[in-house]
């Protein structure tokens, strides 16, 4: 998991979190390693293998869209979403709707 964090550049905790809901999905699977007893690989399943295919033909229209918002924005949108994924992990909304009120 350490290494997916790294390649997507989030902490070890928020890649934990984005593929266990992908496993709920049904979209991925962990599976052992075969070169290391003590890591886990994740994989595709028949269903996530088929969600890539629907959604490849998309990839360079969605990619160019948020090139477009980020250059309205005036901010890079990807690392203002993992700054705030990453506060919410330390104070959630609750906690923060819940401190306002006090």
């Amino acid at each position: 998991m350490a290494n997916l964090a790294e390649a997507l550049g989030v902490s070890h905790q928020m890649a934990t979190q984005r593929i266990n809901s992908l496993q709920k999905l049904g979209l991925v699977d962990r599976i052992d390693s075969e070169e290391d007893a003590r890591a886990k690989v994740v994989v595709l399943t028949k269903l996530g293998k088929y969600e890539v295919l629907q959604l490849r033909p998309f990839s360079d229209e969605v990619t160019k869209a948020f090139n477009d918002l980020e250059l309205e924005l005036g901010a890079p949108l990807v690392e203002l979403i993992r700054k705030a994924e990453l506060s919410l992990l330390q104070t959630p909304l609750k906690q923060r709707i819940t401190e306002s009120k006090a």
